[in-house]
């Protein structure tokens, strides 16, 4: 089993949403970038009514830690559009 390196984890603000990117590193295997996220027009509903906010786990791969990165952020602009702010919280 590959070991699994943290390297970084980034806010991501989209509009008024407020999403997460993950970095990590996994040995002899490359990195991985993920981003945690959901459909904004989702609603919170209580037990029992219809509807629910649901949450996806987008993933990228790549040889190294900034075309991982890379890979994510072109998913999030196919995703959201250009307009985005990304800061590092590692």
């Amino acid at each position: 089993m590959n070991a699994l390196k943290w390297t970084k984890s980034y806010d991501l603000r989209v509009k008024n949403q407020h999403f997460r990117v993950f970095v990590s590193e996994h040995e002899g295997n490359g990195f991985y970038a993920s981003c945690l996220w959901y459909e904004p027009d989702r609603m919170l509903k209580a037990p029992g009514q219809a509807g629910a906010l649901k949450f996806d786990l987008e993933k990228r791969f790549a040889t190294t830690e900034a075309d991982a990165l890379e890979h994510i952020l072109q998913w999030v602009k196919d995703k959201f559009g250009e307009k985005f702010q990304l800061t590092g919280s590692k």
